[in-house]
């Protein structure tokens, strides 16, 4: 099925008549609810306009677990999601989402999306935290959107995951920090930096390192994970070195599941 998916992509890029509408029909971009119902991993979402001025408030648990957004990294939610989904459904938080993106959207239309979402969720859950876990190339767009979350009263921690947030190509990208025509082409440039994160908003990127995550390969003299870049006053965290690059995903979502995860979470946020 993912084979025809990504074959059914292939050709509507290749015509030039790939849009968002397209992407959002496919179920492969927009906002998802995850109940934990589902037999299957498809059926566990369910597609939600959380943008739209007329949609009330989602509901949350009664839990002192945070709501978890999840964000993936460029290929989808792969088997990497496959796995950790089920696992965190099953631990219960207030409420899970995903942000599905598609690397042929504009990178500024992709982060906007994202602090929007996870500004509404803010606005209808004051009382409780909002942990989003962004894999991969998904915490490069969650860096870029960290900077305009309102948060108001809630605290909200972006943790990245094996992301590459120098870049993976040492191509220069636009000099004034503007998008390229697609998300794609701004992840295969050097990526300069990011804005400081918007008040109540706390970054910590958790790195890992080539050669298990072969994404962290340097190119020349680029270092996808240069620690040297992130967003201002966010973490720079080491995982441990043996991870790979889907492997980590599973290891921070297991480490929140057993409550160990206090270390990535406790920093105090920026108060502006």
């Amino acid at each position: 099925m993912r084979r025809l998916i990504c074959i059914s992509l292939a050709a509507l890029l290749a015509s030039g008549c790939f849009t968002r509408t397209i992407a959002e029909k496919m179920g492969v971009s927009g906002w998802f609810r995850c109940d934990g119902e589902g037999k299957t991993y498809k059926s566990r979402f369910t597609g939600l306009d959380l943008l739209s001025p007329g949609l009330a408030c989602p509901s949350v648990r009664d839990t002192d677990k945070p709501i978890v957004v999840l964000v993936h990294g460029v290929g989808g939610d792969g088997p990497e999601m496959e796995e950790v989904v089920p696992k965190l459904a099953a631990w219960g938080p207030a409420a899970l989402y995903m942000l599905r993106w598609v690397p042929y959207d504009d990178r500024d239309a992709i982060s906007a999306r994202i602090a929007k979402g996870v500004s509404r969720l803010a606005e209808c859950a004051p009382d409780r935290q909002i942990v989003v876990i962004a894999h991969s190339a998904g915490g490069v767009v969650t860096s870029l959107a960290a900077a305009q979350i309102v948060a108001g009263p809630t605290l909200i921690h972006v943790l990245t995951v094996a992301s590459p947030l120098a870049g993976t190509v040492r191509r220069a990208g636009n000099p004034d920090g503007s998008q390229e025509a697609t998300m794609m082409l701004d992840l295969g440039t050097r990526i300069a930096g990011y804005p400081p994160a918007a008040a109540n908003v706390h970054v910590a990127h958790l790195r890992t390192h080539a050669p298990a995550d072969h994404i962290m390969v340097p190119s020349g003299d680029l270092l996808p994970n240069d620690p040297k870049i992130g967003v201002p006053n966010g973490e720079q965290l080491e995982l441990p070195g043996e991870l790979s690059h889907s492997g980590a995903l599973g290891y921070v979502v297991d480490e929140l599941i057993a409550g160990r995860a206090a270390g990535w979470l406790n920093a105090k946020p920026p108060d502006r």
